[in-house]
């Protein structure tokens, strides 16, 4: 393929101006993410490591489901059937909960955490997760349930201790040891470390924090929120979407398809830091697809990083 061609090539993916262009889009970050899962079968070290991959196979899954969105969907019932239907609200939806699977792993997961940190915050994930399962066992559940539940909270009792005789926690002040102490206990984990300090963060706040641009995500969660849930607001825009003749609907899925391959850019960025032997499945791929998640990358992220130099064979 020549440069010429390359570029043209990659700018008209990036720009997806059809939705055929968005199809393509997709098919090249599953075709990426997929291979990961076929070839990065190293063995793992940890559990935290293990369950950092199963969050790749996720996004995978995830991703592969809002693709078959965009082939829209079907209703047969006579003259008044559904054909090749492209509900965006849906596909919002979807977006959302990427975001906070590659939000999560990103607050997890981050580079330039030290082992000890991540230990940490995975430790704190772990704890929100069996605090909330701890909710669907009462005095009418099976015996197997309650004894499950018990051996649960025994495991939450012993992984809070774990986190107080941390490194990383017993390096903080004693406000900051409260500030943990008061996530845990809200069932949650979104805490960002810096500079031996401890921030509280929210979703969008997160999202900032992976080093987007404010003009891509400024609002983006909220934004993402007015689909995933029944806001009258979601409620209007859905009738406005679909007026007769219109395409608003297909074009705000197609608007939705660009922010996500941002997330998933940035994703896979974050996975190649924590897994560097994966570099060489990236480098495996077509350049065209290099190029296209690489672009990605650098248009959307404050420091206009990339994975790779890939993008150094649209020079001239």
């Amino acid at each position: 393929m020549s440069k010429e061609q390359l570029k043209e090539d990659a700018q008209r993916l990036l720009l997806a101006n059809e939705l055929n262009d968005s199809k393509a889009v997709l098919d090249i970050y599953n075709g990426f993410l997929f291979k990961v899962i076929n070839e990065h079968t190293n063995p793992v070290v940890s559990q935290l490591r293990g369950e950092a991959k199963l969050v790749l196979q996720m996004v995978f899954t995830k991703l592969l489901n809002l693709r078959q969105l965009l082939n829209g969907l079907n209703y047969a019932d006579g003259p008044n059937g559904l054909h090749n239907f492209i509900d965006p609200t849906i596909i919002a939806s979807g977006v959302r909960n990427i975001v906070e699977l590659a939000s999560t792993f990103h607050t997890v997961y981050r580079s330039e955490y030290s082992e000890e940190q991540r230990d940490m915050l995975y430790k704190m994930w772990v704890i929100a997760g069996l605090k909330y399962r701890q909710r669907f066992v009462d005095q009418n559940s099976s015996p197997e349930n309650i004894a499950k539940a018990a051996t649960e909270a025994a495991e939450i009792d012993s992984t809070i201790q774990s986190i107080h005789q941390s490194q990383p926690y017993l390096a903080l002040t004693e406000a900051k040891k409260a500030l943990i102490n008061r996530v845990i206990g809200d069932k949650d984990y979104r805490i960002k470390l810096v500079n031996g300090d401890a921030i509280k963060v929210h979703w969008q706040e997160i999202i900032q924090f992976m080093g987007f641009k404010p003009d891509l995500t400024g609002s983006l969660y909220t934004y993402l929120s007015l689909y995933a849930h029944p806001s009258n607001v979601s409620v209007f825009q859905y009738r406005n979407l679909f007026t007769a003749g219109a395409d608003d609907h297909i074009k705000m899925a197609m608007f939705n398809v660009k922010t996500l391959t941002a997330i998933v850019s940035k994703f896979i960025s974050d996975y190649i830091k924590l897994f560097p032997e994966v570099m060489a499945i990236f480098e495996s791929l077509p350049i065209l697809d290099q190029v296209v998640i690489n672009w990605m990358l650098k248009l959307t992220t404050t420091g206009a990083d990339t994975i790779n130099d890939a993008m150094n064979e649209l020079n001239d």
